[in-house]
């Protein structure tokens, strides 16, 4: 889609990620290049923090978009009906990313504002798309956005491995906004 005629638009990359492993509970996972997402016997969600400042406190938030990017999967991922990764908002921006665990992970929405589907053919080595426009509108006024992604709905064993900041292909927020 063209961008809205007098409409800016901004790509802002996380200043903080981390997984956080149930197997592991006191473990922190913030300072390596790897995000897992996974639901098996252990679970592994992912934790994302994005600084708004640079986008203005009276801008109309348009679109937004949760892009990051997906390395590998292992596991059984893609049965009928299709596995989905959820992109959770989480209000509570204090975690570290050298400090977070399962143990003391923040809390998030129950319900995911988006998902993205594993099909019977899907790719890896490419960024996967979550529309966040709804949270990054309530998120703004705070100055930081914190998503969570973790399995909505899992029918096998497997996992998804996205790339962290400290990746090549670091995870990134494109928000269109006018003022």
């Amino acid at each position: 889609a063209s961008p809205a005629i007098g409409s800016t638009t901004t790509t802002v990359y996380s200043v903080a990620d981390a997984h956080v492993n149930s197997s592991s509970p006191d473990t922190n996972y913030g300072d390596i290049d790897s995000l897992y997402v996974s639901a098996n016997s252990e679970q592994d969600f992912t934790y994302v923090t994005f600084d708004l400042s640079s986008i203005p406190a009276d801008a109309n938030i348009i679109s937004a978009k949760l892009k990051v990017y997906l390395s590998s999967t292992g596991g059984s991922i893609y049965w009928s009906p299709a596995d989905r990764i959820g992109a959770y908002y989480c209000s509570d921006s204090s975690w570290t990313e050298l400090g977070i665990t399962w143990n003391n992970k923040a809390s998030f929405n129950p319900e995911p504002t988006d998902a993205w589907s594993f099909s019977f053919i899907y790719y890896v080595k490419r960024y996967k798309t979550w529309n966040v426009t709804d949270d990054v509108r309530t998120a703004l006024p705070s100055g930081n956005l914190t998503e969570v992604l973790k399995f909505e709905r899992k029918t096998g064993d497997g996992y998804a491995v996205f790339q962290s900041r400290e990746g090549a292909n670091r995870p990134k927020l494109e928000v269109e906004y006018s003022t």
